[in-house]
């Protein structure tokens, strides 16, 4: 994401309380970035985060599109729209959107992990092993 120096704080306090469970904070929080900046990436994917731990998958989905329509440069939301998409049994769409994330720089041992875990999933253990091995 071409995130702000603010905006990049709120990202890694969001992930951070997220991680901890602090999901009205990181609601209320989301819903002022919106309201500041509608275009803001960093939000839907926070909000999409949540929806996901809540099984709320399909809402999850929705946000995470909202996220990489506003900025798709970000590896780890495409990782989290395909690994929620693999829970859905979206394995197609899982594999197309985890290749457009792996296709993008990978700076995160975490997200390289996620998207292997989506290639494993969807069956594509060849596309799986470099992620794994970057991991």
């Amino acid at each position: 994401m071409h995130v702000s120096n603010t905006d990049r704080l709120a990202l890694e306090q969001g992930m951070r309380r997220l991680a901890k469970r602090e999901y009205q904070s990181v609601h209320a929080e989301s819903i002022e970035l919106i309201k500041r900046n509608v275009s803001d990436p960093v939000p839907y994917f926070l909000l999409g985060i949540l929806a996901s731990d809540h099984n709320n998958y399909a809402k999850a989905v929705e946000l995470f599109r909202q996220s990489i329509a506003y900025d798709s440069s970000n590896p780890i939301v495409h990782a989290y729209l395909a690994k929620v998409l693999t829970t859905l049994n979206q394995q197609a769409d899982a594999r197309d959107v985890a290749q457009r994330g792996a296709a993008l720089p990978i700076k995160e041992a975490f997200t390289a992990d996620m998207l292997g875990v989506v290639f494993s999933r969807t069956g594509f253990h060849s596309d799986a092993a470099p992620l794994f091995e970057k991991a």
